[in-house]
């Protein structure tokens, strides 16, 4: 029973939607079997209790005097499994109010009711009028609703059909708009997975999009430049026009799709800056910003703590020190609160060592929590840049020893593992190099120079061009 896929999506639910739930089911229109009722409350009392949950306490509950039968129980959950998908759909439906008035007028309009029908097509077009979002959903319940129209008016007269090139119309804007859309997202995953895919409408989107006018269609346009940035045509324009219609077009967008559009933007200016472009620290930098004005980065009022340390890690590497900690104290009650000290008091750590505040950045990593591995990394490496700048020497062969022993005691830390462990032999390396030996230095930059994963590796070679302590 722990099993099912009826208690993992019960289990989804938050508790407003169990208490929905709860008067779904005791409505006599959705359900009229009082087994399926007891059950629901069976599981709102023990769903998440291991010790109880299972079937024969489930059944006694239901049936206290019955003899247990595995067939009976397996027939209540069933049961109670498409009431509760029966919930969802309509749950999905009630929080659309276009698409729920749209579904109003088509049952009218099947009726035949035509002065029903008109009245609920003009609440739902002027409901989708005033939105602000101009996505590609947009543009298909613009053409679901000219479509109703289109096929009212068929039935009233056969010699003239008004609308038709709109319906055209709006179905071309959708299907060009997601077409795109996931294209985008294709070419995002393809540079993960490596797996390529097959889209063969799409050289016939992109010479229709270039050969026709859709200035006023962002949903088209910001599609269409994400893709060309994507597929490595003339970058730096195509990136410059992206983020233009981000900041003038962002409103079209829903928050959470919004979100992807400025992901898409700011993963290629992080890939410049890896590249050595550092000028694109600047320009993700102004996307983040307006971003954050945006709220776009921040969902069921939480940000990211992955999004958070970006943030500050990109200011501070333009120097934006006032910025960064007005961020930290503004932003940190937005993170989860499993996570919220810890991250509060790494990425503060951060902005004292970029400050050389040294003392106030040691202090603050000595309460970077254990549970989170990949601060635990990052404040570890940083504590390895303070020891060899103070001279610490033994306080950082101390470090390495413990560094190495967390990375082999950790099992999960997948390309992280050789990043560090790279990082460790290179610091050992280079506090056992003669610097007066040119040979060995320079034998040690040119293997420093050729290993791809290791972290801190400008750091490494900008120790080796100084003087030895």
């Amino acid at each position: 029973m722990k099993q099912s896929k009826l208690i993992e999506i019960f289990n989804s639910l938050t508790k407003k939607e169990k208490r929905d739930l709860g008067k779904f089911v005791r409505s006599p229109y959705f359900n009229q079997r009082e087994d399926v009722i007891k059950l629901y409350d069976y599981l709102n009392r023990y769903s998440t209790d291991n010790e109880s949950l299972n079937k024969e306490s489930a059944f006694h509950f239901i049936y206290p005097t019955a003899v247990y039968s595995e067939k009976q129980i397996r027939y209540v959950m069933s049961f109670l499994f498409q009431a509760v998908r029966a919930f969802l759909a309509i749950d999905e439906l009630e929080k659309d109010p276009i698409h729920f008035q749209s579904l109003v007028a088509r049952s009218l309009r099947k009726r035949n009711t035509d002065r029903a029908f008109q009245m609920e097509w003009k609440v739902a077009k002027n409901q989708l009028d005033k939105q602000k979002t101009r996505n590609q959903d947009y543009h298909y319940k613009k053409y679901f609703l000219k479509y109703q129209q289109f096929l009212a008016s068929k039935n009233q007269s056969r010699s003239a059909i008004p609308g038709l090139q709109g319906l055209s119309d709006e179905l071309t804007h959708f299907f060009i708009a997601d077409t795109l859309r996931q294209s985008c997202l294709a070419l995002s995953y393809q540079t993960i997975t490596q797996v390529d895919f097959r889209q063969n409408m799409l050289p016939y989107v992109i010479e229709y999009v270039e050969q026709n006018d859709f200035s006023n269609i962002p949903a088209v346009l910001i599609y269409f430049y994400g893709y060309k940035l994507l597929s490595g045509e003339e970058p730096l324009k195509n990136f410059k026009t992206l983020s233009n219609h981000i900041v003038k077009d962002g409103h079209c967008f829903p928050s959470n799709e919004l979100k992807d559009i400025y992901l898409l933007a700011l993963n290629f200016c992080i890939r410049k800056v890896n590249e050595g472009i550092t000028s694109f620290k600047r320009e993700a930098f102004e996307l983040y910003k307006k971003g954050l004005e945006q709220e776009v980065f921040i969902e069921n009022n939480q940000l990211s703590r992955f999004t958070y340390k970006n943030i500050v890690a990109i200011a501070l590497g333009l120097g934006e020190f006032n910025w960064v900690e007005n961020f930290i104290e503004s932003f940190t009650p937005f993170l989860k609160k499993k996570y919220r000290h810890s991250a509060y008091c790494f990425n503060l750590a951060l902005y004292h060592f970029k400050k050389e505040e040294y003392g106030k950045a040691m202090e603050l990593l000595q309460q970077v929590g254990t549970d989170d591995v990949l601060n635990n990394l990052n404040a570890r490496r940083m504590l390895l840049r303070i020891y060899y700048d103070l001279d610490e020497m033994d306080a950082l062969e101390s470090l390495l020893g413990s560094f190495q022993t967390y990375i082999y005691r950790k099992k999960e830390l997948g390309y992280h593992r050789d990043l560090y462990l790279n990082l460790i032999r290179f610091t050992r390396k280079l506090l056992q190099l003669n610097f007066r030996d040119k040979e060995k230095v320079t034998a040690l930059k040119k293997e420093l120079d050729n290993k791809e994963k290791i972290a801190e590796k400008a750091w490494l070679l900008e120790k080796l061009n100084q003087s030895p302590k």
